[in-house]
């Protein structure tokens, strides 16, 4: 039941972070690996309250896949296959996740992860 529920929490995050390129359009694509992890980190101080401290380890978790994601982005292209990509960016998203459990705990995660899909569907509902 752990697994799964841990798998469950994995994908919403994936889907809750892929909604968030999404909102800003490919403008996403183009921030710096800086600026996603800025905007990372703010999200996640608004939804969670993380303290200083977390917020330092935080940065540097989403900074280094950031580069990672920004990384496989550019070696695929614009024209790359988007089914390849998305199995990439879940890959690299899980391990994102692994590494942020580990700094604000298992249950605020999936509050984070919880609140950004429930930001996902809002949005998916108003452009339609």
């Amino acid at each position: 039941m752990k697994s799964i529920l841990r798998t469950f929490a994995v994908l919403v995050l994936t889907m809750a972070t892929t909604g968030l390129f999404a909102q800003q359009g490919r403008g996403m694509r183009n921030m710096s690996p800086e600026d996603m992890a800025t905007t990372q980190v703010e999200t996640m101080k608004e939804i969670i309250k993380i303290n200083d401290k977390e917020e330092v380890k935080v940065k540097e978790i989403f900074l280094k896949y950031s580069k990672e994601q920004q990384k496989e982005f550019q070696a695929m292209g614009p024209d790359g296959d988007r089914e390849a990509m998305r199995a990439k960016m879940t890959e690299i998203n899980k391990k994102r996740d692994a590494e942020l459990e580990k700094v604000i705990g298992k249950e605020r995660l999936e509050q984070y992860t919880k609140e950004m899909e429930q930001r996902r569907q809002e949005r998916s509902s108003n452009r339609g």
